[in-house]
């Protein structure tokens, strides 16, 4: 395995410090982006995603793109979600194509399928997206980006319509709650498996160009709500974890479930 320079945005988020681990323990020199820094990372750029040359200084360099930075949920769509989660891929993708980045990786959700009611089909990507809400949009409008860039510039470009990623007790309890939850969640360790597969593995694309986009969660508790075939075939994905193994919630859950918490 040849070591890679990795970028990895969102650096000092959840999802983005299990990224900045997971890649850093398979030898990969990783550096950091984000609003803040990350102190496991001597390699970073302390910037907004808004800053176009902040972005393609962090990008230069690097054969590998992971884009986690993003407004995680609801928020201000002309103030939060449009500057981060709409102009900051852009940037990303316009700094990537500039450098000729040998692959992108796109964090999207799995939220962009939430209108098909996963409670009672197993969502495939095929189905197409059915967003629910103005944050599910932005990442929705992000994969079209994406998928453009693959197209007209001949990038290398994975979505991933990630499940839910646990960050608190307070989540761990909310999902105690609702049985449907169980089907869409992704733990820490899982995600790192996948932004690992997506860095390092041979992909093996279905389209004339180098795009896909992919669910990507955990095995389920009781019932998947989507298919990760397609994370499976292109890139070779294989989830390990059923929830809340791969987790430091182990416990929390525990407590919650039986009604100690």
């Amino acid at each position: 395995m040849t070591s890679k320079q990795v970028l990895v945005t969102g650096s000092a988020g959840t999802i983005g410090k299990v990224a900045v681990r997971a890649l850093s323990a398979r030898g990969h020199r990783v550096r950091g982006f984000d609003r803040v820094a990350n102190p496991e990372l001597t390699d970073q750029v302390v910037a907004s995603l808004t800053d176009a040359a902040a972005v393609r200084q962090a990008v230069a360099g690097c054969q590998v793109v992971i884009h986690m930075a993003a407004t995680p949920d609801h928020a201000d769509f002309v103030s939060d979600l449009v500057p981060n989660n709409l102009v900051g891929p852009y940037h990303v993708l316009e700094a990537a194509r500039e450098a000729a980045v040998e692959r992108v990786v796109l964090a999207s959700t799995i939220r962009v399928g939430y209108m098909h009611d996963w409670t009672k089909k197993v969502v495939q990507v095929g189905d197409g997206m059915a967003p629910h809400d103005l944050y599910s949009f932005t990442k929705a409008a992000g994969e079209v980006l994406g998928e453009m860039y693959a197209r007209v510039h001949g990038m290398t470009v994975l979505c991933a319509r990630l499940g839910w990623v646990v960050r608190s007790p307070d989540e761990v309890k909310a999902l105690t709650k609702n049985a449907w939850h169980s089907g869409i969640l992704l733990t820490q360790d899982d995600v790192g498996r996948y932004l690992v597969a997506c860095s390092e593995n041979d992909l093996k694309f279905r389209t004339a160009h180098r795009f896909s986009a992919m669910f990507v969660t955990s095995k389920p508790m009781e019932k998947s709500a989507v298919d990760v075939g397609e994370a499976t075939a292109v890139t070779g994905y294989q989830p390990k974890d059923v929830w809340p193994q791969g987790t430091p919630w182990v416990e929390v859950y525990r407590q919650a479930m039986s009604g100690q918490a």
